[in-house]
């Protein structure tokens, strides 16, 4: 996908089912313990991540280069902390 693809994606982005079965089960096994920790999640979509690792016990934010993306991270997860980043 280039990135003009990714940042028309916006509010469309949905995670895939095979990063709730297997990602997520698989962060938590290598990090179990993310209380309290600073998790920087770069590329983060639909903000899944973010609110999965604020979940967690961590203090996350996610950036994305699609404003769009960002904008709707920001309304589906009003306590979530979201940053538009311009890349180049």
């Amino acid at each position: 996908m280039t990135i003009e693809q990714w940042k028309a994606m916006g509010e469309k982005w949905k995670t895939t089912s095979s990063k709730t079965a297997v990602l997520f089960p698989a962060l938590k096994k290598i990090m179990p313990d993310l209380r309290k920790k600073k998790v920087l999640d770069v590329g983060c979509g639909d903000g899944f991540g973010v609110a999965w690792l604020r979940a967690q016990g961590a203090d996350s934010i996610g950036i994305d280069v699609s404003e769009k993306g960002i904008e709707t991270c920001k309304q589906r997860d009003p306590q979530g902390k979201y940053f538009f980043n311009k890349w180049h």
